[in-house]
């Protein structure tokens, strides 16, 4: 950053911060601590001696970009704390050098410890037993048995084959039969209600006619009975003077 700094009684003050940045010179530290004094600490510089005329000095500053009579420019760090700039990067390479890593030997074999007392057993010759000839008839027993097992279990298995052939045969014959039932059972049913509808039918025209016999008779006797009834009621209306009779030839 450039900024321009000028000298102002024995300070240098930079016109381009915001606050003005005094930097005391040198010449205003006591004597014995200027000796003491780092670059690093206090920012100084000297002024030109070479005295320039201010109208030339504009021109050329104008003309070329230098700082006109009387002022610096200068990059300076604004922060609170200067610190020191460097572009190189301290590095430093280290190294350490460890014993190879060396394969685990195996583990011994695990073996309990002795305990108790040793004891033996005596054998006398012929107590022990020949395993060839001893084992025959125990594996003579064995296949036997297997195989028994094995014919009695494919015997099963036949009887189970033919018994459920058989039932698929019987449930084939029995839906055949429960067909037929049913069949038969609804030719019964509409037989029978055939039967009771003719039924039904016959003994409503016996009744009818019955009915209308009765009406016959019942009829011819009133007319038999009216005939003759209606002459004796005028026969007796007449005799006791009901009727009177002024021209006898209308009697």
């Amino acid at each position: 950053m450039a900024l321009d700094v000028i000298q102002v009684e024995g300070c240098y003050v930079s016109s381009c911060l915001p606050k003005a940045l005094f930097v005391p010179s040198p010449s205003s530290f006591p004597r014995s601590k200027r000796d003491h004094v780092h670059s690093s600490d206090v920012l100084y510089f000297k002024p030109k001696k070479k005295t320039v005329d201010a109208k030339s000095a504009t021109l050329s500053t104008a003309d070329n970009g230098l700082p006109v009579a009387g002022r610096q420019h200068l990059s300076v760090q604004t922060d609170l704390y200067l610190e020191e700039l460097c572009d190189v990067i301290e590095e430093a390479d280290a190294q350490c050098e460890t014993d190879p890593l060396l394969d685990r030997p195996p583990s011994p074999l695990f073996v309990p410890a002795k305990s108790g007392p040793d004891v033996a057993t005596q054998i006398y010759p012929g107590e022990l037993f020949d395993f060839d000839e001893e084992v025959e008839p125990i594996l003579e027993a064995l296949v036997g048995q297997t195989l028994e097992q094995a014919l009695i279990e494919i015997m099963a298995e036949e009887e189970l084959a033919v018994l459920s052939d058989l039932q698929i045969d019987y449930e084939a014959r029995r839906n055949a039969e429960v067909a037929e039932v049913k069949r038969l059972e609804e030719q019964e049913r509409r037989l029978s209600e055939e039967k009771e509808k003719r039924i039904k039918e016959q003994e409503e025209a016996v009744s009818l006619e019955d009915e209308v016999a009765k009406k016959i008779v019942a009829c011819i006797f009133s007319q038999n009975y009216l005939s003759e009834l209606v002459p004796q009621v005028y026969k007796k209306l007449e005799a006791e003077g009901y009727f009177e009779v002024e021209d006898p030839e209308m009697l």
